[in-house]
């Protein structure tokens, strides 16, 4: 191992031989260190990493957990893994060994994390978790790592969440009302509450996804924006690529509006705006009207909670809200069975 400064520049380097994980000898240099023991630290970690050794830091495995998993995510959902494991896990672990991390570190770490002071919600703080659990399982599969002192220290937060809020159909006609000075929102909430489409969704259509002749939306795509880009992806699952049928009414007020724009393609996006926009009019809308203001995500719920209500079975519910298992469908919305328990009760009556 060779570590000098450079006359030139003034800062340290190294160089030196390494074994990868796979056995192979390979040559290693690296420039810009402010100190000699700042390069030598490198050397030691940097060995340790490619090596495979759970003497690693946290860091290091962070960063081959991120490489590996950049290749099999979408960017959106990538990014939002990227911000997690920068933010909230790097200040604390770090710098830490993997080999040294308990499950008394982590849960240090999870006491700092359900500070009332952060305000972050309960289903925030599971899959923080949940994120965390992942890496420490990366490393016990991938580096040796004996055990996951992650799932040691047990989970913290909820699964489900509690802000769940549904508007009924009389509420939805209140808000629609006051945002129908403007053409575009007025027709993309009403898509929304009578599809149960999701807003990435409804923001990555195209006037070709409507089939006007069978009065349907065939939903095959997502829309996102990501570093100030638009980005058109594949839907959330496989599932996802269905065909909604809509209310004829609906479907006409789609077709009023795409007539009304001027140099329009059928292949751009009918609702060229995005998610802070929809916001923007969630939040104009309630306070106009004076309906409880809801999450857009909650429309869908809402949407499935109309549908319950007409008498629309669960599986027919999953398949247009598109699950990709009825079990998340009766998970999210069997508590909304309107009177389902005194309904039974009655019927068993009749037998009687």
């Amino acid at each position: 191992m060779t570590v000098k400064k450079n006359p030139k520049t003034g800062k340290w380097y190294c160089k030196f031989y390494y074994k990868d994980m796979y056995g192979v000898n390979r040559q290693k240099k690296k420039e810009g260190f402010r100190t000699k023991s700042e390069a030598e630290a490198y050397v030691n970690e940097f060995k340790n990493k490619e090596s495979g050794s759970v003497t690693m830091t946290f860091a290091s495995l962070a960063e081959e957990y991120l490489k590996n998993c950049k290749v099999m995510l979408k960017p959106t959902t990538y990014y939002n893994k990227e911000c997690m494991v920068k933010c909230k896990f790097l200040p604390f672990f770090g710098d830490m060994p993997l080999n040294e991390i308990t499950k008394r570190h982590v849960r240090k770490w999870q006491v700092e994390m359900m500070d009332p002071e952060n305000g972050y919600s309960a289903t925030y703080l599971r899959n923080l978790h949940s994120q965390l659990n992942a890496i420490f399982n990366y490393a016990v599969d991938n580096y040796d790592l004996p055990k996951n002192p992650s799932r040691d220290a047990g989970a913290m937060g909820k699964k489900k969440s509690n802000r769940c809020k549904i508007w009924q159909k009389e509420d939805f006609e209140q808000f629609v009302e006051a945002v129908s000075d403007k053409e575009m929102s007025k027709v993309m909430f009403n898509v929304l509450f009578y599809s149960g489409i999701r807003e990435g969704e409804l923001l990555a259509l195209t006037l070709r996804d409507f089939d006007f002749k069978n009065n349907r939306i065939n939903v095959n795509k997502s829309y996102a924006r990501l570093k100030g880009k638009d980005l058109i992806m594949l839907p959330k699952t496989e599932k996802s690529i269905r065909k909604v049928y809509m209310p004829e009414s609906v479907m006409k007020m789609v077709q009023e509006y795409s007539k009304s724009l001027y140099d329009y393609k059928p292949t751009q996006r009918l609702f060229p705006t995005n998610k802070r926009v929809l916001l923007k009019e969630m939040k104009r809308g309630s306070e106009i009207s004076g309906v409880e203001k809801i999450r857009i995500h909650d429309i869908r719920h809402s949407h499935a909670s109309l549908l319950l209500q007409m008498g629309v079975t669960m599986l027919e519910i999953s398949e247009r809200l598109g699950h990709e298992d009825i079990k998340t469908t009766l998970e999210t919305y069997t508590h909304l069975y309107p009177n389902s328990h005194s309904d039974t009760a009655k019927k068993l009556e009749k037998l009687m």
